[in-house]
């Protein structure tokens, strides 16, 4: 999801186990960074599991997002 002018959100990246350890993330990864139609927009975010950190942090991704705050509403 993105505004195309600052932030494109990354929901989910699901690779399957059996296909990990090939490239694919790093593909998808790319393939969205580099896209024409986000060439302008200023920060990429993502959610993620924990344990996912590491490997989106070797693709440049980070925790440290200053004072922004994840906030929801569950729907009844």
């Amino acid at each position: 999801m993105t505004d195309f002018t600052f932030k494109a959100l990354i929901f989910d990246v699901i690779v399957t186990p059996s296909r990990r350890r090939q490239g694919l993330g790093n593909q998808l990864i790319a393939l969205v960074k580099n896209h024409e139609c986000l060439a302008s927009v200023k920060h990429f975010e993502l959610y993620c599991l924990p344990e996912r950190v590491p490997f989106y942090a070797q693709l440049g991704f980070s925790t440290q997002v200053g004072e922004i705050r994840l906030m929801r509403l569950v729907n009844p």
